[in-house]
């Protein structure tokens, strides 16, 4: 079943993140990204991800291929 359109509101981190789920990246290069971009103020990166990513898929924002 389709899920009705919502908004959800990210911050510059979770945007930077969001734009970059495009089905073709791995976790590991969005996180290299993320680190290249924000530096120290995203450690630590993987279990930042870890936590966003399971945050998006318990809310079926997005699935895993």
């Amino acid at each position: 079943m389709k899920r009705p359109n919502y908004r959800l509101k990210l911050d510059d981190i979770g945007t930077f993140v969001w734009e970059r789920c495009n089905g073709m990246k791995k976790v590991e290069e969005i996180g290299e990204q993320l680190k290249k971009e924000f530096g120290e103020e995203v450690e630590p990166v993987h279990e930042r991800l870890a936590l966003f990513f399971r945050q998006l898929q318990k809310s079926n924002s997005i699935t895993w291929t």
